[in-house]
C-alpha cells in the first residue's frame, strides 16, 4: 500500500498511526487465512520485528551499514474486524 493511504486510513480512525494501520491489517488478515485454513482457535500471534537503534542519517554520506538492531517481540490480538483491530493497537501503542 502506498503511505498516502495508509495516512488517510489512520486519520480516519481517529489518532492512529501508520504502524496501528498496518499492524491491524496484519491482525485480520493473519486471523481470516487461519479461518480459511481450518484453524479456529488461535486468538493471538507472536511476533517477532527488527527494530533500528541507528539515527537517521542527514545526508548520504553519514548512512553507514552497520548491525544496530534488535529484535522487538510483542503478542498481536487477532482480530475480525478492522476498526476493532485498530482500536486494540492504538490503546496498546498509547
Amino acid at each position: 500500500m502506498d503511505v498516502p493511504d495508509l495516512k488517510r486510513i489512520a486519520k480516519h480512525y481517529n489518532k492512529a498511526t501508520i504502524n496501528d494501520v498496518v499492524l491491524s491489517l496484519l491482525s485480520t488478515c493473519l486471523l481470516e487465512y487461519m479461518h480459511n485454513h481450518g484453524d479456529k482457535t488461535t486468538k493471538s500471534v507472536n511476533v517477532l520485528m527488527a527494530f533500528s537503534f541507528r539515527e537517521l542519517p542527514q545526508s548520504y554520506s553519514e548512512h553507514k551499514f552497520e548491525n544496530d538492531v534488535s529484535g522487538l517481540q510483542f503478542t498481536l490480538p487477532l482480530h475480525t474486524k478492522f476498526a476493532d483491530a485498530v482500536s486494540a493497537v492504538n490503546k496498546e501503542t498509547s
